[in-house]
């Protein structure tokens, strides 16, 4: 079988070239112009406070410690209710002393009395 001349000029069929997704165009920042400059001003110098020197004064106010502020209880004016007040008074005082000697006492069964002693005379020299 002899092949016209038309069918021997058609080249051979090639696979379909497989198509590239388009590149993405990513747009470059566009180069902005300079902010024009001014006359050239002179520098403005800015105003500080004078620095103020601490007394020793102030020192020793900031170092102190603040004693703890205790409730100032008024008597009142009525003889009665003054009289009241009086052995509510006296009856506090006992209750510390009776509190007192009892703790003391549970510290001589425990055995830690003179931790206690030491405590006690370390706060009195704080005094």
């Amino acid at each position: 079988m002899t092949k016209t001349t038309q069918e021997k000029k058609k080249p051979a069929k090639a696979a379909p070239a497989k198509k590239k997704p388009a590149k993405k165009k990513v747009s470059k920042p566009t180069a902005k112009a300079a902010p024009k400059k001014s006359a050239a001003k002179a520098p403005v110098k800015k105003k500080t406070a004078p620095v103020k020197k601490k007394t020793a004064a102030v020192a020793k106010k900031k170092t102190s410690v603040a004693k703890p502020q205790q409730e100032q209880i008024v008597a009142p004016q009525d003889p009665v209710q003054h009289e009241i007040f009086l052995k509510i008074k006296t009856l506090q005082k006992q209750v510390m002393k009776i509190v007192g000697n009892a703790a003391e006492i549970a510290a001589k069964r425990l055995g830690i009395s003179r931790k206690i002693s030491l405590l006690q005379k370390e706060e009195a020299e704080k005094r």
